[in-house]
């Protein structure tokens, strides 16, 4: 195995056992923009009424579908780049106290 299949594989390897989404995770990548509630008059009550429900309630459970889909990779490429920046700060302490 290469340097890059095993890296995927790490990284695969972490996002499986990454921890639940936190409150705060960012806003998954959508195609599209969340479309605008389209409200109208209910002629009964004369109440404002959102019309387009179905399109809200599809875009945003496409949206929880990708954050949960989303975040044990984000989680395990943070993981990764900490790795990265401590095996960089252990290598350059070490040319420094060899010098």
């Amino acid at each position: 195995m290469n340097e890059i299949e095993e890296r995927r594989a790490l990284r695969n390897a972490l996002a499986a056992h990454a921890p639940f989404p936190p409150q705060w995770n960012e806003a998954p990548v959508m195609d599209t923009a969340r479309p605008e509630p389209e409200t109208t008059n209910d002629p009964e009550t004369g109440a404002r009424i959102v019309v387009n429900h179905g399109a809200l309630d599809a875009w945003d459970r496409e949206a929880a579908h990708r954050r949960r889909l989303e975040w044990p990779f984000v989680w395990a490429d943070a993981v990764l780049a900490a790795g990265d920046r401590r095996d960089r700060a252990r290598a350059a302490a070490e040319r420094s106290e060899t010098t």
